[in-house]
This record gives structure tokens, C-alpha cells and sequence, in this order.
């Protein structure tokens, strides 16, 4: 875990949709850890997706990391005629080995 990844529950709730009383009967029950800092409840933003995951629960608010990576995974692959009309869009020269 590290800081970079706790959200608090407010944001938890924003994710996933579900209740603060949701997260806490999950940390009650052992499947998630909490951790109380200054007074509020933080989880793992990882820990929360996977535990979620396993309720049928997916996160409805992404990061604007993990909506990007979502949509370039989506994204069909570029053919070559496309990333020619980029390039001349773009007016750069096309390199013979791009992927």
C-alpha cells in the first residue's frame, strides 16, 4: 500500500457506489482493510477494486490514468492507411518502422 493509492471512503463510495456501511462491514468481516487516519477511514484503491471485484462490483469513477488506459485497450489497432492520414494531418513524415 502506499499513499499515493488510499482514498477515503467518500471516495470510495463515488468508485464503487455502494454505502459506507458497505466498506466497513467488509473491513468487519476481514475482506478489507481499513486504515483510520486523522479521524477518517481509508482504503487501498487497489485492495477496494479487487475486493469489490469479487461482489460483482466494478469501479464507476476511473482515475484519469485508468480511463486512458481503458480506452487505448478498447482502441482497435492503427492500420497503415490510418496512421498515414495521422502523419498528414500531423504534417510529419511517416518512419518506415512504426508500430
Amino acid at each position: 500500500m502506499t499513499d499515493d493509492k488510499l482514498i477515503d471512503l467518500r471516495a470510495a463510495e463515488r468508485r464503487h457506489g455502494a454505502v459506507r456501511e458497505t466498506y466497513l462491514n467488509w473491513h468487519k468481516a476481514g475482506e478489507l482493510e481499513l486504515h483510520k487516519i486523522g479521524g477518517k477511514w481509508f482504503v487501498d484503491r487497489d485492495e477496494l477494486d479487487t475486493v469489490a471485484a469479487a461482489h460483482g462490483m466494478s469501479p464507476k469513477v476511473l482515475t484519469l490514468e485508468e480511463h486512458i488506459a481503458k480506452v487505448v485497450a478498447a482502441a482497435p489497432p492503427l492500420t497503415p492507411e490510418t496512421r498515414a492520414k495521422i502523419a498528414a494531418l500531423l504534417g510529419v513524415g511517416l518512419r518506415n518502422n512504426a508500430a
